[in-house]
């Protein structure tokens, strides 16, 4: 990459910087201590599966790839070394020797999975991994003899079913065929080619040669979690909500079992065994075994003698099992599951747990510094699910686990009863407990509390932590005020008492309460600049791969996160000092890490770590004064050589995030070239070869590099009183007379009173040379991560590119590959419909558009008299909640300009309130009723235009989530009736290098938001946060 020269003094100054934070990196932790803080760490790792030859010999994995073996039927466990750090979620014997573990683990910011194969033909002495960089996240793995397997998983572009078959022992795996596009949480096989599967929502299905066949469900929200199934047809299936379901049709039908197990509402089934007629179901929490001997007729409960959830079992026989689950526990049962022991894991307990709404919520800096630093125990939990708008493949439960167990805590889970809609519609706390109770039988709120006080109940922490109450977010003040009732409750055996009678809970008293701050100083502070003494990072770079787990941009650290003591019941304002102060737990005791008290070396190797942290902070704080011609930028590369590689490209990935934000996406570029270039090893690596290939590969911002001038920053605004209460807002540079003349006219008549942008003329060999770029990064993702190579939103981008290079064959390929493989979901669509416009028959595979040709300008007074403004196209609500509140919208153009307009009517509920201030410059709309225009040129599917007009005539505008792209355009509102209406025109050099000739498709969305009130869209998918793969195409018309 070539970089700019710039000022001598300042490069000497800024590399002394950065080489004095590289020589922090010179003495390094105590290697004794790390060693020894590793293991404590290993100690309460979660373990999800266990498996035993014989009544001896036995293996449980789990996370941070632990493998835990015994000899002696569990008397003594010893770790086996693994040689991956990541999540084992299966574990497969054949015979004392021969045996597998599989698992995987998420990348950050991407979505993606990569899976894990362990072999060992030693019985654990030695594993080794079966390298293929193409298999995702693995659930469940086994075999029937040394080469045929099967396994389960995250699906993928190349994986689509997300079931995979082996014939080789795992070294290679074949999808099976099927287009599920779905998680698969549970599996089972009788034979190599025939078996079944489960999921999320219910999720079923069945598994031949032929393929994977979804089969009918009436399970709701559940996931279904555990599978086991008998030659030749029977089996048992488990899942949440105390669900156990059994077929005689080898999966094609599943029916409850004639009794209901014991208490099972109160229970979350996750684990389950099978022996003859025997079967075993157990859970979360872990307080009870349920057992059947003849075929769920009558079951008996087993107490446990704890309460940690249980996640896998296994019985040899009808007298011998285990069962194994968090904090490192396994259980053991010689009697057919009438008693239980405990075999391993010290821990008991939580000390901390936290209660949150959204996944991006989650106070990880919090978790790093107490948990992975100080030892407590911890657990997190996400009260809510995203509603099924866009149905996803991600398990929401997975990544909030990952992103805890990476922040240093031990588990993480996500609630199944309450869903989510967006949160861009700000709905009130009536709409969401409306929301919730349509699936909880009219019981949300109860059901909701007494959820969280049964998780109280059974991790028994110390601390929670939950949402401050915010009186402008009613979700935030719901979860607080529940989780507030529900600490209080929790310790009460008047509340929810079947808890305590059907699952063998106990009441338990939490002893403080905090609220995490969004901003400011509260009663405690986590300062991410502190380093941990232990792992020589700071809170700060130990927080941040968590982070891009449950988050889709990266977000930098604030200097201070702040939390507010709501609940103290440490006397004599103890506990007011700090997190855990009146609060005495012993490392090693039950809710406590056994760390190593702290050696000099560790406190001198933070104290250097800390420098290092201050002097990165420095940097990236030097950046932000890089307003005009990118000079820092130029040395910063070649300074970052002298770094540790994993904080190089951390600094970088920074550093293009603030510049991306500051509309420089040149410079942006730069930072994630080196670090594709240099760290392509890095965990980060991944998402930024997805951002240079959209970026490349995108019309919307090539156009933007070809502008003359740059982008225009200047910006005026014009208003005037005109009749019929019409507004008219012209925005970007207006010349003083022409914003006098929008005044008067309260529109534009003719093509000069529509004042141009600076023309963008195609130049051809530049989107050569960014088409070129998009193939080279392309060719390195796929070196670095096949998986995600293949991802849509990664492969339409490089057809757009490869069609720029004049191989529309490559492309066509993968269109047609893509359609072969794929169900109907909406990139489904956007593949079928890139064929269809080759061989036009029927109807298209997407909603069309017609954009028709103006015959003449239109004036801009939001009357919408023109005659080509008659048809257009509808808004619907997915929920089908609009018939009073329709809306309308309409394309037109002609040489100059693109023009908008739309009808909508006021919505009942939301408050409409003029304005007689000046049109701002992009203004915040977010709590407007408003419809917004996304315009993808190239039908790339990934970057787009968004044109957003509120019911007052405010606009605002972005290019790929960058809203310093200010476009000139017109925009003029008035009303009709009881309907809301607005005219625009913006010129075609603002969107395309040249203007669109007949025939000519783009990809388009439209779409309404109103807050407090719901969402229209013209296509389906379709969200407020914009889903681009829902997209329509507009065709021009002459």
């Amino acid at each position: 990459m070539k970089l700019r020269a710039w000022n001598r003094r300042t490069a000497t100054a800024w590399g002394a910087l950065v080489l004095a934070a590289s020589a922090c990196l010179a003495q390094g932790l105590d290697p004794a201590q790390q060693q020894a803080d590793n293991s404590a760490m290993l100690s309460d790792a979660q373990l999800a599966d266990v498996a035993f030859v014989g009544t001896r010999l036995g293996w449980a994995v789990g996370d941070r790839g632990v493998i835990w073996h015994t000899t002696d039927g569990g008397r003594n466990w010893q770790l086996q070394r693994s040689g991956v750090e990541c999540r084992l979620s299966s574990v497969c014997f054949l015979d004392e020797k021969t045996g597998w573990a599989a698992g995987g683990s998420l990348q950050p910011y991407t979505g993606s999975t990569t899976g894990v194969v362990l072999v060992t033909r030693d019985g654990g002495e030695h594993w080794s991994v079966e390298r293929d960089r193409i298999l995702p996240a693995i659930r469940r793995i086994r075999f029937f003899n040394p080469k045929q397997g099967w396994a389960i998983g995250h699906p993928s572009p190349i994986f689509p079913s997300g079931v995979f078959t082996t014939a080789d022992g795992g070294r290679n795996w074949r999808a099976v065929p099927g287009t599920s596009n779905r998680t698969w949480l549970a599996a089972d096989f009788i034979d190599p080619a025939n078996g079944a599967v489960a999921g999320r929502d219910g999720a079923l299905g069945t598994v031949h040669r032929s393929g994977v066949q979804a089969q009918p469900t009436e399970f709701g929200l559940r996931g279904l979690h555990a599978m086991r199934l008998a030659a030749p047809n029977t089996g048992w299936l488990a899942g949440d909500g105390g669900l156990v379901l059994t077929t005689r049709d080898l999966g094609r039908s599943w029916q409850t079992t004639p009794t209901l197990p014991p208490g099972g509402g109160e229970f979350d089934f996750c684990a389950l065994a099978t022996y003859r007629e025997h079967c075993w179901v157990a859970g979360s929490p872990g307080t009870r075994v349920l057992h059947t001997a003849d075929g769920g007729r009558t079951w008996q409960a087993a107490d446990t003698g704890q309460r940690l959830p249980l996640r896998g079992l296994w019985f040899s026989d009808e007298r011998h099992g285990w069962a194994v689950g968090d904090l490192g526990t396994i259980l053991a049962t010689e009697d057919g599951g009438l008693t239980w022991r405990k075999q391993r894991s010290t821990a008991e307990r939580a000390a901390l747990a936290g209660f949150f709404s959204r996944p991006d919520e989650l106070p990880v800096e919090l978790i790093a510094q107490l948990a992975a630093d100080d030892g407590y125990l911890g657990v997190m939990e996400i009260l809510n699910r995203q509603h099924d708008e866009i149905r996803s493949s991600h398990d929401p439960a997975a990544r909030v686990h990952e992103a805890t167990v990476r922040a240093g805590a031990s588990v993480g889970d996500a609630a199944w009863r309450f869903p989510l809609r967006s949160t861009e519609l700000k709905l009130s706390a009536d709409q969401l407990v409306e929301d919730w109770n349509r699936v909880n039988d009219g019981q949300a709120l109860e059901k909701l509390e007494r959820h969280i006080v049964g998780r109280i109940r059974m991790w028994r922490p110390n601390i929670v932590v939950t949402t401050a109450a915010d009186a402008r977010d009613p979700l935030a003040l719901a979860t607080n005020q529940l989780v507030l009732r529900a600490a209080e409750h929790a310790a009460d055996p008047a509340q929810f008492p079947e808890q305590l009678s059907a699952a063998g809970l106990q009441p338990w008293k939490v002893q403080k309460v905090y609220a995490t701050l969004d901003e400011g100083v509260g009663t405690a502070n986590i300062n991410t600049a502190q380093v941990t003494t232990r792992l020589g990072l700071s809170i700060g770079e130990l927080a941040a791969p968590a982070r891009g787990l449950v988050t889709e941009r990266h977000v930098s650290p604030p200097a201070n996160v702040g939390f507010r003591l709501l609940v103290d019941h440490i006397p004599q304002g103890v506990g007011e000092r700090d997190f855990f102060s009146g609060i005495p737990l012993s490392p090693g005791g039950g809710a406590r890490r056994a760390y190593e008290l702290t050696t000099r070396n560790n406190l001198e190797a933070a104290q250097r770590a800390a420098q290092r942290y201050r002097n990165l902070q420095a940097i990236l704080e030097r950046s932000d004064q890089d307003q005009r011609d990118g000079h820092f930028l130029a040395n910063i590369s070649d300074q970052t050589r002298s770094l540790d590689p994993d904080r190089a490209a951390e600094v970088l990935f920074q550093l293009a995030k603030r510049y991306w934000n500051k509309g420089r996406l040149d410079l942006a570029a730069e930072c994630y070239e080196v670090i594709a270039e240099r760290h392509g090893d890095h965990q980060l690596a991944g998402a930024a070869l997805v951002w240079l290939i959209q970026y490349y590969a995108s019309a919307e911002t090539g156009l933007r590099t070809q502008i003359a001038g740059g982008i225009t920053a200047a910006q005026a605004t014009a208003r005037a009183a005109v009749p019929g209460k019409v507004n008219a807002t012209r925005m970007g540079h207006v010349p003083q007379d022409r914003g006098h003349a929008i005044r008067q006219a309260g529109g534009v008549t003719a093509a000069t009173a529509l004042h141009g942008s600076d023309s963008a003329v195609a130049d051809p060999q530049q989107m050569l040379t960014r088409a070129q770029k998009t193939s080279g990064y392309a060719h390195q993702l796929e070196q670095l991560n096949p998986a995600l190579s293949y991802e849509p939103h990664v492969r339409f981008p490089l057809a757009v590119a490869q069609q720029r290079q004049g191989s529309p064959a490559t492309a066509r390929r993968f269109y047609q590959a893509l359609v072969r493989v794929r169900s109907r979901d909406a990139w489904w669509h956007c593949a079928a419909a890139e064929l269809w416009r080759e061989a036009p028959e029927e109807q298209p595979p997407k909603p069309h558009w017609n954009c028709v040709r103006a015959p003449g300008k239109p004036r801009l007074d939001g009357r919408l008299e023109e005659p080509f403004w008659r048809g257009g196209v509808e808004l619907k609500s997915p929920l089908r909640d609009d018939s009073d509140w329709g809306a309308v919208a309409m394309l037109a153009y002609d040489d100059e300009f693109l023009y908008i307009a739309a009808s909508c009517t006021r919505a009942p509920g939301y408050h409409y309130t003029p304005s007689e201030q000046s049109r701002p410059r992009d203004p915040d709309l977010s709590d407007r009723d408003r419809i917004e225009l996304l315009i993808d040129v190239d039908r790339d599917y990934a970057t787009y235009f968004r044109l957003v007009i509120d019911h007052r005539g405010f606009p605002a505008e972005s290019c790929w989530h960058d809203a310093t792209w200010n476009p000139e355009w017109y925009v003029a509102a008035g009303e009709d009736g009881d309907a809301w209406t607005v005219e625009a025109a913006i010129p075609l050099t603002e969107l395309a290098a040249e203007p669109p000739a007949a025939g000519t498709a783009w990809a388009v969305g439209v779409q309404r938001v109103v807050p407090g009130v719901g969402f229209q869209s013209w296509t389906a998918p379709a969200t407020p946060e914009v889903a681009p793969e829902g997209f329509g195409h507009a065709i021009f018309r002459q």
